[in-house]
C-alpha cells in the first residue's frame, strides 16, 4: 500500500466536521493508496479482519475502560496511562511455517506491556461501540501528525462520547 497516497486522499477528502462517514472516508483513502476494498464491512467496527486480510498487521490494542478513568491524552498522540492495559502483537511473533519450502523460521518472542504507543503515518484506529453511542463504531487513519476519519480529528478518539467512555481500540498498521 502506499501510505503517502492514501493519507494525501484522507485529507483531500476531510470535511470540517463529523458526517457519521468515518468508514467509507477511511476505506476511499485506503483504496487510493492501493488497497483492494471490494467486500469491505459497512460498520467501521468491523474493519479489523478486513485490515488483516490487506496484510495490516494488529500493533496495539486499547481495551475498553470504565468512564471517568484517566486514558490518552488529548493532544493527539495516544500517551497511555498506568490503568491502561495494551498489547503490542507487532513485537510478539510467533512460529511462521513455509509450508512449500519445507523450512520452519522461528523470530524472536518480545513482549512490552509498558511501552507507549506511538502513532506512525498510516496506522488505522478501529474502535468498537460504547453503549450509548453509534452502534457502527469509529474508524480513523494516522496522517503523521492528526487522527483523520471523515473529519480531522483532535485526537484518535473522534468526539467526546468516544473520549469519555474509551471503548476497546485496535490500532492495525500496515
Amino acid at each position: 500500500m502506499d501510505i503517502e497516497k492514501a493519507v494525501k486522499h484522507l485529507n483531500e477528502h476531510a470535511e470540517n466536521e463529523p458526517t457519521g462517514k468515518c468508514a467509507r472516508y477511511v476505506r476511499l483513502a485506503l483504496q487510493a493508496g492501493g488497497l483492494d476494498l471490494k467486500h469491505h464491512p459497512m460498520s467501521a467496527k468491523d474493519y479489523g479482519p478486513t485490515l488483516l486480510s490487506a496484510g495490516f498487521t494488529k500493533f496495539y490494542e486499547f481495551k475498553e475502560m470504565a468512564s471517568g478513568q484517566s486514558a490518552q491524552s488529548a493532544a493527539g498522540a495516544a500517551v497511555p496511562s498506568l490503568e491502561w492495559e495494551f498489547t503490542t502483537s507487532l513485537l510478539h511473533w510467533s512460529a511462521l511455517f513455509e509450508q512449500f519450502r519445507g523450512v520452519t523460521k522461528v523470530s524472536q518472542t518480545r513482549s512490552s506491556s509498558n511501552q507507549d504507543y506511538v502513532p506512525k503515518k498510516g496506522d488505522v484506529a478501529v474502535i468498537q461501540p460504547y453503549k450509548g453511542g453509534d452502534p457502527h463504531g469509529h474508524i480513523a487513519m494516522y496522517n503523521g501528525t492528526k487522527w483523520v476519519s471523515d473529519f480531522k480529528q483532535r485526537d484518535m478518539w473522534g468526539g467526546p462520547g468516544y473520549r469519555k467512555h474509551k471503548p476497546t481500540c485496535v490500532v492495525y498498521r500496515p
